[in-house]
């Protein structure tokens, strides 16, 4: 597809360039005209701004912003085939809301989000941004900064924000020059050629043919309708520097260590020892000079294929997830859908369904190094991926483990002993590193306080011997004479006795009434 110089639209705006998609643009596009008002791929960037704020100073700045940067002028259209048209200008869109009265702001501000997500964007409608100030005190503000991740990924993010406090502080002052258009990058992308990685996947991807089973996921009472979930991990400053020294003596990364907890942590939920998960790679570095600086989407999902056995040492197997990283480089521009089709995953099954994503910086340690007013602004990113789990590592004086999640699929506790399990191993990986895969250990200190103390007392195995003798003896007391069939015998027992306790498994209770209710819905 050509590159179109500037012209009129057919509503008449003035378009400053058209091109063509980069591959995941492409995909995230699919999903927005496929799945509206899901909120996938639906940004949220929460500012928490403890001061006076002028909302006229402060959209000036955003303004001046958005001419800098093509990207944020932009829009899809799609006739035979998707191009991404740059406006030459358009309006900020702007709205401020005043909240002091307010006696649960945070409350209000959750639900708001909610909405605002389910709102999505009109793909075919520029700028795919929004913005709200709301106002919570004399000086205490929120700034929500809502986007499309078919604009930006998490470096342009940070490139944006640094220039709109930059403008907002220091009104006068000019700011860098700006950078090379994300135009230049799709103009190289379109040299590629696609079918040039195709053996280098296919035999990376040789025998695997069903994606990784997910944790054990929720039990009955989970969310109607999709809808983003997360928790947040923070290990200590001391494991923290404990695994960057281990990883600098090893030749190893954070990202390495997060990567090999995530593998085994699949493998023991899964029991598989050959698991798959995707991957979040920036592709800057291996594209064209002031890639660093430019803003777009640049990332890249791949998958990431881990080998496990129980007697291969901690180092040597991280060194080698270490190797197939650093090997994946001059493939990282694959698109998924070419990888997909190199694998042996076959009937429209995903390839993957749990993401890593790496960044090496946190927003908020790296906007407030600057100091000043900055210092004490707090930033925080909601966003929803399309796959059931998403793991997010932030790199700081201490590392930040975020579990993103499809309340769908998974409960809250679940998420939280995920991430205690992801806790243990990393712990593990720095206190042990020269031990076998078998010696590291998943369960909490809580955990195995339960198990091994609170479930083996005295008390309460003879309240579980009392409990069996009572369920086997109402048992022998109603149950009528097997029938034909066993379901036939079932649905008698439960018109008979329908709030009996049918089913017990630790904590849960089920009557026959529920039971035969969620036996029918299955069915």
């Amino acid at each position: 597809m050509d590159f179109r110089p500037a012209h009129r639209s057919d509503g008449g705006e003035k378009i400053a360039a058209a091109y063509p998609l980069a591959p995941l643009q492409h995909g995230m596009l699919f999903h927005a005209l496929s799945a509206p008002g899901s909120g996938v791929d639906i940004e949220q960037m929460v500012c928490t701004l403890r001061e006076k704020i002028s909302a006229t100073a402060l959209r000036a700045a955003w303004e001046k912003v958005v001419a800098r940067h093509a990207t944020l002028r932009t829009a899809f259209r799609w006739d035979a085939e998707p191009v991404q048209e740059v406006l030459e200008t358009l309006d900020v869109p702007w709205t401020c809301e005043d909240w002091r009265e307010n006696d649960q702001p945070d409350e209000r501000l959750a639900a708001w989000l909610h909405e605002d997500r389910r709102r999505g964007f009109a793909m075919d409608e520029a700028p795919l941004m929004r913005f709200a100030l709301l106002q919570f005190g004399d000086a205490d503000f929120r700034l929500v900064w809502t986007f499309h991740h078919a604009l930006l990924d998490g470096r342009s993010i940070l490139i944006v924000l640094r220039e709109i406090f930059a403008a907002l502080d220091a009104p006068d002052a000019p700011l860098p020059p700006a950078p090379r258009s994300y135009r230049d990058y799709i103009a190289w992308r379109q040299t590629l050629c696609p079918s040039a990685s195709a053996d280098y996947w296919r035999e990376t991807l040789r025998g695997f043919a069903a994606p990784t089973p997910l944790p054990a996921e929720g039990l009955p009472g989970r969310a109607a309708e999709p809808a983003q979930g997360d928790a947040d991990l923070r290990l200590t400053t001391a494991l923290t520097q404990s695994l960057r020294d281990l990883a600098a003596t090893h030749d190893l990364t954070l990202n390495t260590l997060v990567q090999g907890a995530w593998s085994l942590l699949l493998s023991r939920c899964s029991g598989e020892s050959d698991i798959v998960f995707g991957a979040t790679r920036a592709c800057r570095r291996s594209t064209l000079d002031g890639a660093e600086d430019m803003v777009g989407l640049f990332i890249s999902t791949l998958p990431v294929r881990v080998r496990l056995a129980d007697d291969r040492e901690i180092i040597p197997w991280l060194r080698d997830l270490r190797a197939q990283w650093i090997a994946m480089r001059p493939h990282e521009h694959t698109p998924l859908a070419s990888v997909q089709a190199c694998s042996e995953v076959r009937g429209g099954r995903p390839l993957f369904e749990s993401i890593v994503v790496f960044e090496n910086h946190e927003l908020n340690t790296t906007l407030r190094a600057a100091g000043g007013a900055g210092a004490h602004r707090e930033f925080r990113l909601y966003e929803q991926t399309n796959f059931p789990l998403t793991l997010a590592a932030y790199a700081s004086s201490e590392l930040l483990l975020r579990l993103e999640f499809d309340r769908t699929r998974f409960g809250g506790e679940t998420i939280s002993r995920l991430l205690g399990h992801l806790g243990v191993i990393l712990a593990a990986f720095a206190a042990n590193p020269h031990g076998c895969l078998r010696d590291v250990p998943l369960l909490t200190a809580a955990e195995q306080q339960q198990f091994l103390v609170e479930w083996n007392s005295e008390e309460l195995t003879q309240r579980r011997e009392d409990a069996k003798r009572e369920r086997a003896a109402s048992a022998l007391c109603v149950f009528a004479p097997l029938r034909e069939s066993l379901h036939e015998s079932f649905a008698d027992q439960a018109a008979r006795t329908p709030d009996a306790i049918a089913l017990t498994c630790e904590e849960t209770h089920l009557t026959y009434r529920e039971l035969d209710a969620r036996a029918t819905q299955l069915a």
